[in-house]
């Protein structure tokens, strides 16, 4: 091969992609083949000598590669190109992201009461509607079957031995019944002078950020 792409997870315990002996042998039998192979790796999942052992540190954007030596007894060849930019998957060519962008703001400015001369209001609405997920405090109807996930996830951490800090505010409540789910929400729109967040999105990645956001007492957190 030319290039050696890592998309795989690691943690502690599980047993390794490459280790450095492989490695070594590796890139012999590339080189067996042809004098150009196997010069470059990227490891987007970035595991710090985890499932490539010889990953020793994560590379910028701005400065993405850095070279290593597999040659026994020269330190300083320069065998292989190494790309382990940590944050990868928040890069975004420009034309998808303006694309996205031109889409989703009629849908914004009306929802902020904004006029907008791109949509209707009626289909606005109907796309806003088909797009929410809790309103008013509750969970919309296509989406109440996330009432028992949170309900099963609460039991499953009161019954932890872990002891874990309270966070500042709670961004879900899980009422009597495993079907609905309240979320507080405060009529006059007052944050008792926190600093108020709002987080778009809410898929797998946004966990960690809601956790950060919820350690600190000054910060008022909506996740839309």
């Amino acid at each position: 091969m030319s290039l050696f792409v890592n998309g795989t997870g690691w943690q502690p315990g599980f047993p390794r992609l490459m280790t450095n002996d492989q490695l070594s042998l590796a890139v012999k039998a590339a080189r067996a083949v042809d004098p150009t192979r196997f010069r470059t790796i990227a490891d987007v999942s970035c595991d710090i000598e985890g499932g490539l052992e010889f990953l020793h540190r994560s590379t910028t954007i701005c400065d993405p590669t850095y070279n290593i030596s597999v040659t026994p007894g020269d330190p300083n060849a320069r065998d292989l190109s190494m790309m382990a930019v940590d944050i990868l998957p928040t890069e975004l060519p420009g034309d998808a992201s303006k694309h996205f962008s031109d889409k989703l703001t009629p849908y914004l400015r009306w929802l902020v009461g904004l006029k907008s001369e791109e949509i209707e209001q009626e289909t606005a609405q109907r796309a806003l509607e088909r797009a929410s997920i809790a309103k008013g405090g509750n969970l919309t109807e296509k989406w109440t079957w996330l009432g028992e996930r949170i309900a099963q996830a609460k039991t499953q951490e009161s019954a932890t031995t872990i002891s874990t800090p309270e966070p500042a505010q709670t961004s879900h409540t899980p009422s009597k019944s495993a079907a609905s789910v309240t979320i507080p929400v405060s009529s006059s729109g007052s944050t008792g002078g926190k600093k108020r967040v709002l987080l778009l999105g809410s898929g797998m990645v946004a966990k960690p950020a809601v956790d950060e956001f919820l350690r600190r007492s000054d910060v008022s957190l909506v996740v839309g």
